[in-house]
This record gives structure tokens, C-alpha cells and sequence, in this order.
């Protein structure tokens, strides 16, 4: 067969296997090109090692998120243990309330909010739509996390842990969310989707004791049974 013109050319040809033309000096150069590659891989291969190993850096907390500012605890449960929050029928003026410094942002979708000292959960009970129970008289509640939450989710380990001060908001809509205190866990079963906790109600005395204080005041008062405020009474016989 007819073979290129390699006149004038300083390379010398030689046959390949197949029969291909390919320049001699490709042979002197292909083993520093292999090491060549072989070392970026190297390279490459010991930077993901590293990335997938390493300790990974917590996400910044946006701006005006609940997460980066305290919940006023103290305060809240002196003024509202017990009782339906002021204008409380959705969950951001609850939060507006809670927090220490004005308006915050959070996931209005979820059953758990955050701050940065404390846990909420929220919950709707009466009906037959909703799981969550109370028990032992009202003294513990069962509640199920979200979907989405598995025990490696960072707040459901924050409820693990037990660090931060956990307040349990319920409500009867569309009424307004009644503070039911301070919980802390009396079991958990992790092995079930969505994950299902039972919650000791610590305050469930001094809320009881508050809601017939309620009642008995707006009965002297003669309001209406459709106009009295919601207290943790009304939660415990829905």
C-alpha cells in the first residue's frame, strides 16, 4: 500500500502491531506521560479520600433565622405556661413571641423549629387525623418526628441529647397554640418510621393548677363559653 512522503522529516516511522505508522519517539515519551497520569490521580484520589473522611464544617446559620437567636424562656413560661399564646393561631407569631429579638425566619412546614437554646415542637391533637396521644392522664404525650428526620438529622440530635430546653406547643384548630411547658424524654423508638417519642410533660401540675385558675376567673367574669381563652385544659379533653 501506498505509505506517506517522510522525506525531509527528522522522525524516523516504524510499523505498529496493526500496521499503523506512528513516530519511534512516542515510545521514549509514553512512560513519563503514564507517570504523569498516574500521579494526578494519585493526587485526585487523596483529595477525595480526604473530603469524604474529614470533618465536615456546620452549614452558616442565614440571617434573621430562629436557629442563631435565643428563645426568652424565662419569660414565656411566666406569662403564657398553660395558656393559648397572644394571637396564637400560627406558628410565626408564636415564634415572634418566643424569640429574644424580634422576627425570625423558619420552616413553617416542619414540627420542630429551633433555637439557639431550646427545641419547639408543635402539635395539632383532637380528630382522627392526628397520631399523637396523651397518656398517664395527660402527665406524657407520644409524638412522631417528620418524614424526612432519620436519628443522624442534627435536631433529633439536639433531642437526643438532651442539652437544650425542649417547650411542647399544642393546639385544637384553628385555635390559638397552647404553651404545654417543658418536656423531657421518657421513651424513644428509633427502629420506626417516622421516629416516635414519648414526652414526660414537666410542667403538667403547675399547667393544670393555671387552666381551672383561667376557667374560674372568666366564669366570674361571665364570659362566654365560644369567647374564654384556650388553656392546657381544653388540650387534655380534646
Amino acid at each position: 500500500r501506498e505509505l506517506p512522503d517522510l522525506r525531509g522529516s527528522s522522525r524516523r516511522w516504524r510499523h505498529e502491531d496493526g500496521g499503523a505508522l506512528s513516530p519511534e519517539g512516542d515510545d521514549e515519551t509514553k512512560p513519563h506521560r503514564v507517570a504523569q497520569t498516574r500521579h494526578v490521580l494519585e493526587q485526585s484520589r487523596g483529595k477525595l479520600m480526604t473530603q469524604a473522611s474529614g470533618p465536615r464544617s456546620p452549614a452558616p446559620i442565614p440571617a434573621g433565622s430562629s436557629r442563631g437567636v435565643d428563645c426568652d424562656i424565662s419569660r414565656v413560661l411566666g406569662e403564657n405556661l398553660g395558656l393559648g399564646m397572644p394571637r396564637g393561631e400560627t406558628k410565626q407569631r408564636v415564634m415572634d413571641v418566643l424569640s429574644s429579638s424580634g422576627p425570625v425566619k423558619f420552616s413553617k412546614y416542619s414540627g420542630i423549629a429551633e433555637f439557639r437554646n431550646a427545641v419547639i415542637l408543635w402539635v395539632n391533637v383532637g380528630g382522627r387525623d392526628y397520631e399523637n396521644q396523651f397518656l398517664d392522664q395527660g402527665r406524657k404525650m407520644t409524638w412522631f418526628a417528620g418524614s424526612r428526620h432519620v436519628p443522624e438529622t442534627p435536631v433529633i440530635q439536639r433531642l437526643l441529647a438532651g442539652d437544650d430546653t425542649i417547650l411542647l406547643f399544642c393546639r385544637i384548630q384553628p385555635g390559638a397554640y397552647v404553651l404545654c411547658g417543658r418536656v423531657s424524654r421518657a421513651e424513644i423508638d428509633l427502629e420506626v418510621h417516622p421516629l416516635r417519642f414519648t414526652w414526660n410533660l414537666d410542667d403538667f401540675d403547675a399547667m393544670r393548677s393555671m387552666g381551672n385558675k383561667q376557667r374560674e376567673i372568666e366564669a366570674s367574669e361571665g364570659v362566654a363559653e365560644e369567647d374564654r381563652s384556650w388553656t392546657f385544659l381544653d388540650i387534655l379533653d380534646a
